[in-house]
């Protein structure tokens, strides 16, 4: 179940690269709308801002399986046996505090700006904020979630493969 849950959130953080594709066409869009036909477009820029910044905090998703991400490999190559697991055990009290303050302060600011219905205030008047605002403690709990089942899972290989040794 583990794996699954892993190879979803992974899933999730490489797909949604393709947002950055879309921006490229919508930027593309603009500037022939603008510099050809003189027609710009008053929704192109921040429909884009919504995608990047929604695809710059969904591709944060993937940064567990890239333990380097998350400890100093300059330091953590140096340190073995319980000194490493030390380390790593640290790192992950580190990383897992700081996600649930982003999660804990992402709703903080995500609830209100539902519940009135912000929006950016601009010519479209886009509900840019919202979306923003709802995908930080999205994010950040897809980003908990990954490193938990990461921990979870080197935990249960570490106690198979000692159980084993011990036969």
């Amino acid at each position: 179940m583990l794996s699954s849950i892993d190879r979803s959130i992974q899933w999730i953080g490489q797909q949604s690269g393709w947002l950055y594709v879309i921006v490229s066409l919508l930027t593309i869009l603009e500037t022939v709308l603008r510099a050809v036909f003189g027609a710009p477009t008053i929704w192109t820029l921040e429909l884009s801002l919504m995608l990047a910044g929604v695809a710059y905090l969904i591709n944060g998703v993937s940064f567990p399986q890239a333990t380097g991400h998350i400890r100093i490999d300059l330091f953590h190559k140096r340190l073995y046996g319980w000194r490493r697991k030390l380390a790593d055990t640290i790192s992950v009290v580190v990383a897992s505090t700081y996600l649930g303050v982003i999660v804990w302060w992402g709703l903080d600011q995500a609830i209100p700006s539902l519940l009135y219905g912000e929006r950016s205030g601009s010519g479209w008047n886009s509900p840019l904020p919202i979306i923003h605002k709802v995908a930080i403690p999205v994010a950040g709990l897809l980003i908990l979630v990954a490193l938990l089942c990461q921990v979870l899972g080197s935990f249960l290989a570490t106690r198979h493969s000692s159980s084993g040794q011990h036969r």
